[in-house]
């Protein structure tokens, strides 16, 4: 029977996510402590299989998962207005021939050569500024402030576990990356304002990103969707790599 865990039981599964897992810094974040979420068990004394959900519309679910564990998962999941699921690699295949979901295939790509992504450069356009996003007042101007706020339920919070930067047109917030990080590594969230997208300002805010967490010993991830071909040549101009192909697993679309 799927029972939920506690977080002070969070540490009996960590073996189960292994680590060419998708959009793992998510799932370690939340071992950490560092985003709130949900988790499920098949069996809290020896898990065998487990379910994380986060407060936004992201699922990830790991282990040996019978079909009869899977419905009682699957009963979690229906509650939530929409969910977006990862699963292991192993289990792509079956997820695949079940007619629940909607399916879209993605992408994850990471940094190869730790050396080269630091010898790229690229500049900040004039007349932009570059701030840090570490205060309660500029969170308020993001233009996804609500969606950070949906990931890690409050300010105070947002701030304490992420690595963040926009750029400012004067006082607006024009572009800005969110480093959804735990110990290890960091996924960047960017977004631009539509009227100030193609002039390369992701590239530049995403790089400058970067280079401060692997000042720090944290590796980059990033993810996007096979047909966001812009979100993959701006990952790519910037020293990213493919690695991964994966999917996600949608309900309530």
């Amino acid at each position: 029977m799927i029972q939920p865990l506690d977080a002070s039981q969070f540490d009996q599964i960590k073996g189960i996510f292994p680590k060419r897992y998708p959009n793992l810094s998510l799932v370690d974040a939340m071992l950490e402590r560092k985003l709130p979420g949900e988790m499920w068990v098949d069996d809290v004394k020896k898990p065998k299989s487990c379910l994380l959900t986060t407060y936004a519309p992201y699922g990830f679910l790991a282990g040996q998962v019978t079909e009869k564990v899977f419905d009682e998962y699957y009963q979690i999941l229906q509650k939530k207005p929409q969910v977006k699921l990862v699963v292991s690699p192993e289990m792509e295949s079956e997820f695949k021939k079940n007619n629940k979901f909607k399916i879209t295939p993605r992408y994850q790509l990471d940094q190869p050569n730790l050396a080269k992504i630091k010898a790229i450069n690229i500049e900040i356009p004039k007349p932009y500024k570059l701030q840090q996003i570490n205060t309660p007042d500029l969170f308020e101007k993001c233009l996804w402030k609500n969606l950070m706020i949906s990931l890690y339920k409050n300010t105070e919070n947002y701030l304490a576990n992420t690595y963040n930067f926009c750029l400012l047109d004067g006082e607006e917030v024009i572009c800005e990356v969110h480093g959804m990080l735990n110990s290890r590594v960091m996924e960047p969230a960017i977004m631009t304002a539509e009227k100030y997208r193609g002039q390369g300002l992701a590239a530049s805010i995403c790089s400058h990103l970067i280079k401060h967490c692997a000042d720090q010993g944290i590796q980059t991830i990033w993810s996007c969707d096979v047909a966001n071909t812009g979100s993959i040549k701006t990952a790519e101009k910037i020293g990213l790599q493919k690695s991964l192909e994966y999917t996600f697993f949608t309900l309530g679309y």
